[in-house]
This record gives C-alpha cells, structure tokens and sequence, in this order.
C-alpha cells in the first residue's frame, strides 16, 4: 500500500474503507459508518500526492461523516485555507 492510502486508512480507521482505482490516476474512495451510511468520493491524482489537498479532502469527508452538529470539527479547523497573513500596506 502507497502512503496516501495509508494516510487515508489511518485517518477513518474507525470506519470500513474501500478503494477503487479510476483510468486518470484517481481513486473512488468509499467509507461506511456503523450505522449503514456510505459516503463515496472520486479522488484525483493530485489531490493524492499533495498533501495539503490531502488534508482538505480528510477535513472535507470527516464533516461529511458528522451526524449531529456537536460532532462536526471546529471552524477553526476548517478555516485551515488561509495559509498566509493578509499584505500591509505603509505610507510614506
């Protein structure tokens, strides 16, 4: 197994995974939770070997997974896009 699938193993290992590959490089991953509900998502090639497209995808399926509103991840954590500080700008 391949580190991406690792990562996603680890990171529902709660849960039954499944993957399928696609003819474009992809996967279709499939997770099912205990209760019988089942979230499929085409995941592209990029998305698997970079890893902040990776760690979106992980936060993006995790609030999928999320059935009542105190389960869902905080804001905070998905407002993990912004990545760098806002420009300043000083005048002279």
């Amino acid at each position: 197994m391949k580190n991406h699938f690792d990562r996603l193993a680890i990171a529902f290992s709660g849960f039954q995974t499944s993957t399928r590959n696609r003819p474009d490089g992809g996967i279709l991953f499939e997770i099912k939770d205990g209760g019988g509900r089942k979230i499929t998502r085409a995941i592209s090639y990029l998305q698997l070997h970079n890893a902040l497209q990776m760690e979106w995808l992980i936060s993006s399926i995790r609030r999928d997974l999320a059935v009542l509103p105190e389960e869902a991840p905080a804001i905070a954590a998905l407002q993990s896009q912004q990545r760098f500080d806002m420009p300043t700008y000083v005048s002279r």
